[in-house]
Parts: C-alpha cells; structure tokens; sequence
C-alpha cells in the first residue's frame, strides 16, 4: 500500500474498520488529496512514520478531529489539509525539525 485515495459522494457514507486500520503499514507514502474531507466522525489521525505526503484538503471539514500524529518521513503538507478541523487541538510531531513541513491553510 502506497496511496489512500477514497472516492465518495458528499452525500453518502463511508465506514472505517476502526482500530488498527492502517496498523503496521509501513509503506504508504501518501495521503491523497481530499482522502478524508468531510470524514465527519474521525476524531484521531496518526499519519504512518513513512508517509512523505499529505495531500491538499487531505483531512479538510473532518469536524470531530481532535488529534494529529505526523510522521517522521513526512516532507509536506497540503494546502487547507486541515481546514475547518476546528475541534484540532493536539498535533504531535514525530521529527524534530522546526519548520521542517509547511502547513497552510489551517483554521
């Protein structure tokens, strides 16, 4: 696995396994862009250690979301790849690189 690309209508639904569902996956290396808009009752992401990218809008109008764990490998983030994720409170960062991604488009 490489890429998580998930298509959907708006207006339908989509249902995650929960726990564990990218556990052990070590070779995505990206997050598409608009993977998870609208994911309305994800409250926790943790961004695989070797994922480089996260695409534009990745995680935007996930409006449950409250926590963030970024990986190690991660090179950049989209812009407005958290926008309107306004329950965000936590973001953990697993580099010790200040400014090491750009993160726009967050509000």
């Amino acid at each position: 696995l490489t890429k998580v690309t998930l298509y959907y209508k708006p207006s339908s639904s989509v249902s995650f396994t929960g726990e564990g569902m990218f556990m052990n996956c070590e070779s995505l290396e990206e997050i598409e862009v608009e993977a998870f808009r609208g994911c309305n009752n994800l409250e926790e992401m943790h961004i695989p250690k070797k994922t480089l990218r996260v695409g534009e809008s990745a995680f935007r109008d996930c409006f449950a979301l409250m926590s963030v764990t970024l990986g190690s490998a991660l090179t950049s983030i989209g812009d407005s790849a958290f926008s309107f994720c306004n329950q965000l409170g936590d973001v953990f960062c697993t580099f010790g690189k200040e400014g090491y991604c750009r993160w726009s488009g967050y509000s």
